[in-house]
């Protein structure tokens, strides 16, 4: 028997999660290591299944988006004058395109170029009138500046898309944006701010 059908979720798990308030996630690649059944599993029993927004993924039988594309979160914050103000937040996400290691995954899900993606979720969201955009990026920042089709790590480019304004990135274990002899200084990318970190910036701020 393959090991990822010996694997049972840990209630404790599902309890953590559960606690943690998220507003919204998305996925790794990892999270699909032990297959697309277990993962909807998990995201079910911590009561997380509705706050995850994946743009990029659809099944590969129906062609149906298994998460939400993207969302809209209302929060209230506290201004400097002592008033109140409600903001709207548009959230989209994505996942690298290559999904688990472990188990087979192309009969089941299907994904698609990452930058695409989020391009038109960004779109909705300005039709929404949102007051800021924020990506959250299973990807790396990249080593190239015009990367191919469905490449892996296209933080970069992800900054470049009108009206994102926050930009969270994970996947290869890196600080964003870096400066590592052994691959790449991504500081001497074109409009990367290396005395604070700001990449693409303006008036409409977009942070790695």
């Amino acid at each position: 028997m393959p090991c990822w059908q010996k694997i049972s979720f840990r209630p404790l798990d599902s309890e953590l999660m559960a606690t943690m308030g998220y507003d919204a996630l998305t996925l790794g690649n990892h999270d699909f290591d032990y297959g697309y059944d277990y993962e909807k599993k998990v995201l079910e029993d911590s009561g997380l299944a509705d706050k995850v927004v994946v743009s990029n993924i659809k099944t590969a039988d129906s062609g149906e988006y298994p998460w939400a594309q993207s969302m809209i979160v209302n929060k209230e914050f506290t201004t400097t004058g002592g008033g109140t103000a409600t903001i709207k937040i548009g959230i989209t996400g994505a996942v690298t395109p290559v999904l688990g290691s472990y188990t087979p995954w192309k009969d089941v899900l299907s994904t698609s170029d990452i930058v695409d993606a989020v391009e038109e979720q960004v779109d909705y969201l300005l039709d929404q009138e949102v007051d800021l955009i924020v990506v959250l990026a299973h990807s790396g920042f990249g080593t190239d500046e015009d990367p191919e089709n469905k490449a892996q790590n296209v933080g970069y480019q992800l900054t470049l898309i009108d009206g994102v304004d926050v930009v969270c990135l994970g996947h290869t274990h890196k600080n964003s944006p870096y400066d590592n002899s052994y691959t790449t200084n991504t500081y001497s990318y074109s409009g990367v701010d290396p005395e604070t970190g700001l990449v693409n910036g303006g008036d409409r701020k977009s942070v790695v």
